[in-house]
Protein backbone atom coordinates (compact mmCIF):
# COMPACT_ATOMS: atom_id res chain seq x y z
CA UNK A 1 0.00 0.00 0.00
CA UNK A 2 2.69 2.45 -1.01
CA UNK A 3 0.36 4.61 -3.25
CA UNK A 4 -2.18 6.13 -1.23
CA UNK A 5 -2.88 9.40 0.24
CA UNK A 6 -4.93 10.57 3.18
CA UNK A 7 -6.86 14.04 2.97
CA UNK A 8 -9.74 15.23 4.17
CA UNK A 9 -12.78 14.88 2.50
CA UNK A 10 -14.06 16.55 -0.73
CA UNK A 11 -17.39 16.50 -1.65
CA UNK A 12 -16.75 14.45 -4.95
CA UNK A 13 -16.03 12.40 -2.17
CA UNK A 14 -19.81 12.00 -0.15
CA UNK A 15 -20.75 8.69 -2.79
CA UNK A 16 -17.73 6.79 -2.08
CA UNK A 17 -17.97 7.59 1.89
CA UNK A 18 -22.21 6.56 1.63
CA UNK A 19 -21.19 2.89 0.28
CA UNK A 20 -18.44 2.74 3.07
CA UNK A 21 -21.09 4.03 5.53
CA UNK A 22 -23.31 1.30 4.10
CA UNK A 23 -20.44 -1.25 4.49
CA UNK A 24 -20.57 -0.55 8.08
CA UNK A 25 -23.96 -0.83 8.63
CA UNK A 26 -24.27 -4.24 7.52
CA UNK A 27 -21.40 -5.87 9.91
CA UNK A 28 -23.13 -3.46 12.41
CA UNK A 29 -26.66 -5.51 11.75
CA UNK A 30 -24.79 -8.34 11.67
CA UNK A 31 -22.73 -7.84 15.40
CA UNK A 32 -26.22 -6.77 16.90
CA UNK A 33 -30.05 -7.28 14.75
CA UNK A 34 -31.83 -6.19 17.63
CA UNK A 35 -30.50 -2.81 17.45
CA UNK A 36 -29.45 -2.33 13.88
CA UNK A 37 -32.09 -2.86 10.98
CA UNK A 38 -31.42 -3.53 7.55
CA UNK A 39 -31.67 -0.45 5.51
CA UNK A 40 -33.70 0.34 2.15
CA UNK A 41 -31.98 1.40 -0.57
CA UNK A 42 -33.59 4.60 -0.82
CA UNK A 43 -32.36 5.53 3.14
CA UNK A 44 -29.20 7.35 3.37
CA UNK A 45 -27.18 7.19 6.78
CA UNK A 46 -25.61 10.61 5.57
CA UNK A 47 -27.36 13.61 4.37
CA UNK A 48 -25.72 14.98 1.64
CA UNK A 49 -26.56 18.12 3.45
CA UNK A 50 -24.96 17.37 6.77
CA UNK A 51 -21.64 16.17 5.00
CA UNK A 52 -21.81 19.68 3.03
CA UNK A 53 -22.03 21.42 6.48
CA UNK A 54 -19.05 19.12 7.87
CA UNK A 55 -16.71 20.03 4.99
CA UNK A 56 -17.85 23.69 5.61
CA UNK A 57 -17.50 23.25 9.32
CA UNK A 58 -20.75 24.38 10.20
CA UNK A 59 -20.98 21.27 12.62
CA UNK A 60 -18.33 19.46 14.50
CA UNK A 61 -17.57 16.64 12.55
CA UNK A 62 -14.57 16.06 9.83
CA UNK A 63 -14.13 13.39 7.58
CA UNK A 64 -10.36 12.35 5.93
CA UNK A 65 -10.64 9.82 3.46
CA UNK A 66 -8.12 7.35 2.40
CA UNK A 67 -7.09 6.69 -1.63
CA UNK A 68 -5.42 4.77 -3.73
CA UNK A 69 -5.15 5.85 -6.93
CA UNK A 70 -7.67 8.31 -6.41
CA UNK A 71 -10.57 5.91 -5.38
CA UNK A 72 -11.53 6.15 -1.84
CA UNK A 73 -11.76 3.31 0.08
CA UNK A 74 -11.65 3.95 3.78
CA UNK A 75 -12.72 7.12 5.98
CA UNK A 76 -12.25 8.17 9.33
CA UNK A 77 -14.46 10.56 10.97
CA UNK A 78 -13.64 12.26 14.06
CA UNK A 79 -14.73 15.82 16.26
CA UNK A 80 -12.41 17.66 18.42
CA UNK A 81 -13.28 19.30 21.66
CA UNK A 82 -12.42 20.83 24.77
CA UNK A 83 -14.31 18.66 27.38
CA UNK A 84 -15.39 18.01 30.56
CA UNK A 85 -15.57 21.81 31.84
CA UNK A 86 -17.16 22.06 35.14
CA UNK A 87 -17.79 17.77 35.13
CA UNK A 88 -15.39 16.69 38.14
CA UNK A 89 -13.30 15.44 35.44
CA UNK A 90 -9.51 17.25 34.74
CA UNK A 91 -10.63 19.54 31.30
CA UNK A 92 -8.67 18.21 28.08
CA UNK A 93 -9.03 18.58 24.52
CA UNK A 94 -10.63 15.03 23.44
CA UNK A 95 -10.43 13.59 20.05
CA UNK A 96 -13.47 11.44 19.53
CA UNK A 97 -13.84 9.27 16.78
CA UNK A 98 -17.36 8.18 15.25
CA UNK A 99 -16.07 5.51 13.29
CA UNK A 100 -13.19 3.97 10.74
CA UNK A 101 -14.38 2.34 8.07
CA UNK A 102 -12.37 0.41 5.27
CA UNK A 103 -13.60 -1.12 1.59
CA UNK A 104 -14.61 -4.69 2.53
CA UNK A 105 -12.27 -6.14 -0.23
CA UNK A 106 -8.74 -4.19 1.07
CA UNK A 107 -9.91 -4.48 4.87
CA UNK A 108 -6.83 -6.22 7.64
CA UNK A 109 -4.23 -4.42 5.09
CA UNK A 110 -3.46 -2.29 7.59
CA UNK A 111 -5.27 0.78 5.95
CA UNK A 112 -7.64 1.01 9.25
CA UNK A 113 -4.17 1.46 11.48
CA UNK A 114 -3.18 3.98 9.13
CA UNK A 115 -6.32 5.98 9.32
CA UNK A 116 -5.72 5.94 13.37
CA UNK A 117 -2.73 6.48 13.15
CA UNK A 118 -2.70 9.98 10.71
CA UNK A 119 -5.39 11.25 13.30
CA UNK A 120 -3.45 10.57 16.40
CA UNK A 121 -0.06 11.72 14.93
CA UNK A 122 -0.92 14.54 12.64
CA UNK A 123 -4.12 15.77 13.15
CA UNK A 124 -4.24 15.88 17.16
CA UNK A 125 -1.12 17.70 17.25
CA UNK A 126 -3.09 20.32 15.25
CA UNK A 127 -5.82 20.84 17.93
CA UNK A 128 -3.06 20.20 21.33
CA UNK A 129 -5.08 16.91 22.29
CA UNK A 130 -4.69 15.23 25.06
CA UNK A 131 -7.16 12.12 24.91
CA UNK A 132 -8.86 9.94 21.91
CA UNK A 133 -12.10 8.37 22.65
CA UNK A 134 -14.29 6.39 21.52
CA UNK A 135 -17.64 4.20 21.18
CA UNK A 136 -18.61 1.22 19.80
CA UNK A 137 -20.89 -2.07 19.65
CA UNK A 138 -19.84 -4.08 22.44
CA UNK A 139 -20.80 -7.16 19.82
CA UNK A 140 -18.21 -5.98 17.36
CA UNK A 141 -15.42 -8.11 18.24
CA UNK A 142 -13.11 -7.15 15.00
CA UNK A 143 -13.93 -3.46 15.85
CA UNK A 144 -12.82 -4.78 19.52
CA UNK A 145 -9.60 -6.52 18.67
CA UNK A 146 -8.70 -3.76 16.36
CA UNK A 147 -8.51 -0.90 18.64
CA UNK A 148 -7.13 -3.04 21.38
CA UNK A 149 -4.15 -4.14 18.99
CA UNK A 150 -3.92 -0.17 18.66
CA UNK A 151 -3.07 0.62 21.96
CA UNK A 152 -6.53 1.79 23.30
CA UNK A 153 -7.96 0.40 26.45
CA UNK A 154 -11.15 -0.26 27.85
CA UNK A 155 -11.92 2.42 30.62
CA UNK A 156 -15.65 3.10 30.58
CA UNK A 157 -18.79 0.79 30.72
CA UNK A 158 -22.01 1.93 28.89
CA UNK A 159 -25.21 0.25 29.56
CA UNK A 160 -28.54 0.52 27.60
CA UNK A 161 -31.88 -0.02 28.00
CA UNK A 162 -33.99 -0.09 24.34
CA UNK A 163 -37.54 0.69 24.22
CA UNK A 164 -37.91 0.02 20.54
CA UNK A 165 -41.47 0.52 19.01
CA UNK A 166 -42.41 -2.12 16.53
CA UNK A 167 -42.90 0.70 13.54
CA UNK A 168 -41.07 3.78 13.20
CA UNK A 169 -39.34 6.08 10.63
CA UNK A 170 -36.10 5.95 9.89
CA UNK A 171 -33.99 8.51 11.24
CA UNK A 172 -30.53 9.78 9.53
CA UNK A 173 -27.79 8.58 11.85
CA UNK A 174 -25.68 11.85 11.80
CA UNK A 175 -27.83 15.01 11.74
Amino acid sequence: MNDYIIEPAKTEDYESILELYNELHEVLEECNPQKFRKIEKTEILITKEYFEKALNHEVNTNFEVYKINGKTIGVVEYAVWDAYKNTGFIPCIVCVIGNIVVKKEYRNQGIGTHLFEYIKNKKCPEFDVQRIELDMEAKNINALSFYKKLGLIEDRIRFSMNFWKKTWQFRNILR
